[in-house]
């Protein structure tokens, strides 16, 4: 597995062959301390785009529908994000909280997120079957977090 910071809480992951963005946010604006490593035309072909929530520095409608009219990138997210997009239905996966499954070799489980400020807040175990990452996206800490096993830990500060 190969974690890339591409700046704020976006990260590309890849692993089994296959290229993972998370939370995916490119605008170099909106009192950025810290300015992207790259942009959304120069991502390259993502396979799967994960979003663990609906504010503008962790979710860009534009730059999603972006990246993924470049391929066939799925979208996994809480259903209030998917709504705001506009590609195809079956590009859309919505999430819940404690679900689990495989997309194309990557393993994803869906876990709680604390941010009384988000519709439904995420975040995100995924594993490649030899390593695991989560990513917390914004969250508070709670006591589950705790009972959350990985190898790497993504968390906001």
């Amino acid at each position: 597995m190969n974690i890339k910071w591409l700046g704020h809480a976006s990260f590309l992951i890849q692993a089994n062959g296959r290229r993972v963005l998370i939370d995916p946010w490119f605008q170099k604006e909106n009192q950025r301390l810290v300015p992207p490593v790259t942009s959304a035309s120069a991502v390259g072909k993502i396979d799967l785009i994960l979003i663990t929530h609906e504010h503008f520095d962790h979710f860009n409608s534009g730059e999603v529908e972006s990246i993924s009219s470049r391929g066939t990138s799925m979208v996994v997210a809480p259903r209030q994000v998917l709504d705001q997009l506009n590609i195809p239905q079956r590009l859309k996966i919505p999430v819940n909280v404690g679900e689990s499954f495989n997309i194309n070799g990557i393993d994803i489980t869906v876990t709680q997120a604390v941010h009384p400020q988000s519709s439904y807040p995420v975040g995100y175990v995924v594993s490649d079957g030899a390593k695991s990452l989560y990513h917390a996206g914004d969250t508070y800490d709670f006591y589950g977090m705790s009972q959350i096993a990985c190898d790497v830990a993504l968390l906001p500060i």
